[in-house]
């Protein structure tokens, strides 16, 4: 059987190549004899033994765009680093600029590829068995990364190849976008999602959605943890910023544990942010580690074996749950509560754009204070997207 995967591959967020990884994994368990081809954003960065990559449609028809929308770190410009005057200026110019640059294989805001690029997706779904689109949370209002995954559903269809969505987020669209989509939700085979808006949103289209959590969380480890904290902060505003510090100082000083900073988007804002928090974590004479991941492996490496987590990004927190740390959540947008619900931790949850300092501080204190089997609750989330993988695929 030839598998066609699609994602949220490719795009600078590593913590999505963790959901690639547990894809793969749970396809060659579903399906043993299958081969699969992975279609991806940037190929370079979702390099998985034994499967074939292929640029996904997204870069076929769009090119870099997602490069300068997303700020992805080496790819784009670094606006953040310059003055503000400076980077309207940038900003104006690339403008100005832009009629006058080489487009991607497509016209831009149509659906009109030319033909060479029309064949050569036809072929790679024609050739296709089954088309799964799986985990991440790229399909909503996004303007081009919805487009391209109707275009999947479309060649998927035209194809007359099952099609399965498994593990993703969905949503939120706008009006118009869900008249469009609807009818190819409706037609796909089975549809698994891992929160409970996209649940909503789905039910309210006619569709019958399973949920579960995130497919990630089909891997359960067994590190040994060290008692020390990972801290894994985001594209915070200045003043959130200055009160983020505060907190991890307090943190630092009641506990005296070791802190390590990273991140798991290489995005400018969250690295620009990581260094400020380095910077003015370390004048203010607290000892802490700063690590720049430059891939999966890298960052994967980096956020197991801390017995605790501090996380604005959702797969910080997922790739430290699943090898047995505790976390406490930075956010409160809708994936983020679902996650957090699912592995009981509900009660874990501040709001870092509003919380103060001390707030931060305590929830902190009241997650040393938690006593739970987290073994037993690994196991039990890791057999229900099993059993949600197997239901979507109807085995």
């Amino acid at each position: 059987m030839n598998i066609l995967l699609s994602g949220g591959w490719g795009y600078g967020n590593l913590g999505d190549e963790a959901l690639l990884e547990a894809s793969v994994k749970i396809l060659r368990v579903l399906f043993p004899q299958s081969k699969i081809t992975i279609m991806s954003y940037d190929p370079s960065e979702s390099n998985i033994l034994g499967c074939e990559v292929v640029p996904s449609l997204h870069s076929a028809i769009y090119g870099r765009r997602a490069f300068k929308y997303l700020r992805i770190y080496g790819k784009s410009w670094n606006y953040d680093k310059y003055p503000k005057f400076i980077a309207r200026i940038i900003n104006k110019f690339e403008r100005i600029l832009e009629p006058f640059l080489p487009k991607s294989t497509a016209l831009l805001n149509s659906f009109k590829m030319n033909k060479s690029a029309m064949k050569q997706y036809q072929e790679v779904f024609q050739n296709a068995d089954m088309f799964v689109m799986s985990g991440g949370g790229y399909f909503n209002n996004w303007e081009d990364s919805f487009n391209s995954r109707y275009m999947e559903l479309l060649f998927a269809k035209e194809a007359n190849i099952p099609i399965y969505i498994c593990g993703q987020t969905i949503g939120p669209f706008t009006e118009e976008q869900t008249k469009i989509i609807t009818p190819f939700l409706q037609g796909v085979n089975g549809i698994y999602v891992r929160d409970m808006e996209s649940e909503k949103d789905l039910k309210a289209m006619g569709c019958t959605p399973i949920i579960a959590p995130d497919l990630a969380l089909s891997y359960v480890g067994n590190e040994t943890l060290s008692d020390s904290i990972c801290i894994i902060p985001a594209e915070y505003p200045v003043a959130v910023r200055d009160e983020f510090v505060k907190a991890i100082r307090l943190i630092a000083e009641n506990t005296n544990l070791p802190i390590v900073l990273t991140v798991t988007r290489l995005y400018n804002r969250d690295i620009n942010c990581l260094e400020e928090v380095y910077v003015k974590l370390k004048s203010s004479g607290i000892d802490v580690k700063m690590v720049l991941p430059k891939n999966f492996a890298e960052a994967k490496n980096t956020i197991k074996g801390h017995k605790y987590i501090i996380s604005r990004n959702l797969h910080g927190l997922i790739l430290g749950w699943r090898e047995g740390s505790q976390c406490l959540c930075l956010c409160n947008e809708r994936k983020f509560i679902s996650f957090m619900k699912q592995i009981r931790h509900e009660n874990s949850i501040v709001d870092v754009y509003n919380a103060k300092a001390e707030e931060i501080s305590q929830m902190f204190s009241n997650l040393t204070t938690l006593n739970e089997n987290h073994i037993k609750i690994q196991n039990e989330i890791a057999e229900e997207v099993i059993k949600a993988c197997k239901r979507t695929f109807n085995l």
